[in-house]
């Protein structure tokens, strides 16, 4: 009872005082510019002139972007101009405890991006000012700025996405005050292709050596850096999404796509649990895969069981060296393989697809006990094996009329086997020291 009584007293008090109104401006930037031009400083001064005898409840502060330049930059561009709004309010008598900031980027427009003339009107700053006017003052609306009497409705910023589009085309669905709070601090890896996957040295193959095709791979990380915070999990899950559409020319993973996550060996297992599912969704038109993720430093992989006909070929390097390792990727579909040495030290056996423009990194120990990597951009920059080839090509033109003793030469997609030549290792263009624990 107390409780109504006091809440229609307060009614009754503000009403006495006057109502509460509002002014709104909106407030243009040049192209990847923060600061105010007079024209704009003179319209905010504007709408502060109106309430310079009125009682200033909040200011709403919203800044955006247009789409030009990445998502991230665009974040921190907005975040520019809602401050430089800010420091201008402030300097102006405005206290600064009644000033709420939101920055958006690129993502609420309000014309198209296509032109500039749509750009133009997405690159703002919304203000919003709410005050108490006196009933003995009669309303007024000067040019560029409108007033409303309807109250303004003060969103929780809280409840607001940031969405950022990383590189290679992953989204990130992030919700704003978890952002605001980690800006700075968040490291992403992405990997949408064979190349990308080998640089971070993951493959597409289950922990128990089964080959899978991949749909992309994430990582999240948390920097640490004094300055980061210590985050176990996120307060509010980040929505991870893959882009579907990278994959659409190769053999699609579809509704069989599930989560993996990286197990011990650096292979993947499969994640069971119902808070893991891995969803199909379409976005304006793009379909993407999407998981939720809730806490960092988990690697995840949107993957499927390989389709296609793997043909057995073995990698040889020359006597006296150990071969320990050679991974193979290519990126229709993509996927990623590592095979490591067999009895004989110099000799791998793997399984490859009938495809020759699959990039191979073979680890090797030469002679000397040089440990190093070596990167070839396709298997045809190795030496090869002619007879016994695995697969067909129909390209054949450059090698009419060519023989080997009694045989006719055929340009073939696979071959049995392949040689790494210790020449291979001063003249490839990547070569690096590898760890002198590689298993052999």
């Amino acid at each position: 009872m107390r409780n109504i009584i006091f809440i229609a007293f307060s009614l009754l008090y503000f009403n006495s005082l006057g109502q509460i109104k509002t002014i709104r401006a909106q407030l243009l930037f040049e192209s990847d510019q923060h600061k105010l031009t007079k024209t704009e400083l003179d319209k905010l001064m504007e709408a502060l002139i109106q309430t310079q005898d009125e009682k200033i409840l909040s200011v709403n502060i919203t800044g955006h972007t247009d789409s030009r330049g990445d998502s991230l930059y665009n974040i921190a561009l907005s975040q520019r101009r809602t401050k430089s709004v800010s420091e201008f309010l402030v300097a102006n008598g405005v206290l600064k405890r009644h000033i709420h900031q939101n920055h958006l980027g690129e993502d609420s427009p309000t014309a198209s991006n296509a032109e500039e003339l749509g750009r133009s009107k997405n690159r703002r700053v919304n203000v919003v000012i709410s005050y108490m006017q006196n009933n003995d003052q009669k309303d007024e609306i000067t040019p560029n700025v409108i007033d409303e009497k309807t109250p303004v409705k003060i969103i929780d910023p809280c409840d607001a996405d940031t969405i950022i589009t990383l590189p290679e085309g992953t989204v990130l669905v992030m919700n704003k005050c978890e952002f605001d709070r980690l800006d700075g601090c968040i490291e992403t890896m992405e990997s949408l292709s064979a190349s990308d996957a080998m640089d971070e040295g993951l493959t597409t193959m289950t922990s128990d050596g089964n080959p899978l095709m991949s749909c992309g791979m994430f990582n999240l990380t948390i920097s640490t850096r004094k300055e980061c915070p210590i985050v176990n999990c996120f307060d509010k899950p980040i929505k991870v999404r893959f882009p579907a559409q990278v994959f659409r020319d190769c053999s699609q993973c579809g509704d069989r796509a599930r989560l993996f996550s990286q197990a011990n060996n650096g292979g993947w297992r499969i994640l069971r649990s119902r808070g893991n599912a891995l969803n199909i969704i379409t976005v304006d038109g793009k379909e993407y895969y999407e998981y939720t993720l809730r806490c960092p430093n988990f690697k995840r992989n949107c993957d499927c069981a390989f389709e296609g006909e793997l043909k057995k070929v073995k990698f040889k390097s020359e006597r006296g060296s150990v071969l320990h390792h050679v991974s193979i990727g290519y990126d229709c579909p993509f996927s990623v393989f590592k095979y490591g040495n067999s009895k004989r030290r110099n000799v791998v056996k793997a399984k490859l697809p009938c495809d020759s423009e699959i990039r191979v990194m073979a680890e090797i120990t030469n002679k000397q006990g040089e440990h190093k990597i070596v990167d070839y951009p396709s298997l045809n920059s190795l030496k090869k094996r002619y007879l016994f080839a695995r697969c067909k090509d129909a390209s054949t033109s450059d090698w009419e009329g060519k023989f080997l003793g009694i045989f006719k030469l055929k340009r073939k997609g696979l071959y049995r086997k392949y040689i790494i030549r210790n020449i291979d290792l001063k003249e490839k263009n990547v070569t690096q020291e590898i760890s002198e624990n590689s298993n052999g």
